[in-house]
């Protein structure tokens, strides 16, 4: 048809050229599709800092409105209510790693009995972070350094306009 000619025309010429070299679309396509990748990664590292410090002064802040420290906040509402874990739930956790672990269960045990407390105290902690997130006024405010660039008319267009 004519359209799909007139797009296939369109993909195959070049967009622009240096010193006799041409630029095509789709070498532009590939840039982009980088850039994209590259500013997702830059928002998840930077929305990964933000919570961060965002948890870290709502610990800051329930720690000084009960007057003890962060690590004695953290004493009374985590550690404290994550036991030590049970030999039937260390060997769960054995079964369901054992092509991973290749050894003996009584050669991990203790390891794996670490581990499943780390990761307990970690998810148990997390919930306590988000019942003070829950209690506070947390605002993300929108990024207040993104600058809206208006036509410049002491500039030729860059394109058709």
């Amino acid at each position: 048809t004519v359209a799909q000619s007139q797009q296939s025309t369109r993909v195959t010429l070049p967009v622009a050229t240096t010193n006799g070299a041409a630029v095509y679309e789709s070498d532009l396509v590939a840039v982009h599709g980088q850039v994209l990748q590259m500013r997702k990664q830059e928002y998840e590292i930077k929305k990964k800092v933000l919570d961060g410090l965002i948890d870290r002064r709502l610990l800051d802040a329930e720690a000084a409105r009960r007057g003890v420290s962060v690590p004695g906040l953290l004493s009374r509402e985590v550690n404290s209510k994550v036991s030590e874990p049970s030999g039937p739930g260390v060997e769960a956790l054995y079964l369901a790693q054992q092509e991973r672990a290749q050894r003996p269960f009584s050669q991990v045990k203790a390891q794996m009995g670490i581990a499943l407390r780390q990761a307990r105290l970690a998810q148990t902690g997390q919930e306590f972070v988000n019942r003070l997130r829950q209690e506070a006024q947390v605002d993300i405010l929108p990024d207040a350094r993104r600058v809206r660039v208006g036509k410049d008319p002491a500039r030729p267009p860059l394109g058709r306009e």
